[in-house]
């Protein structure tokens, strides 16, 4: 389940990672000097798109680079193998590692 939020949070990265190059490229169509911020409007705006982007594509590889680590550390220390009992007055739950 972990590694499971972990890829997603990879794959959203990916794509938010995408879109603010292409934005970012779009944006210099638009700008006198690429590279610069002298840039008109609808310039100026893919640019503060394509940082937004950037800026979640961070944090959502991180997020899932984290989930994707917590996931793989789970499965290889998750016990091999488990037992429940039940009696009348008591529970048991034994595990191996």
């Amino acid at each position: 389940m972990v590694a499971g939020v972990g890829l997603v949070g990879v794959v959203v990265g990916g794509v938010s990672g995408l879109k603010a190059m292409a934005n970012n490229d779009d944006s210099k169509a638009t700008c006198e000097q690429p590279g610069h911020d002298d840039c008109l409007q609808a310039g100026f705006d893919l640019r503060s798109s394509a940082r937004s982007a950037g800026t979640l594509s961070t944090v959502a590889f991180v997020a899932g680079g984290v989930g994707l680590a917590a996931g793989a550390a789970f499965g290889f220390t998750a016990p091999r193998s488990t037992s429940v009992g039940r009696g009348p007055a008591s529970s048991q739950l034994k595990g191996a590692w």
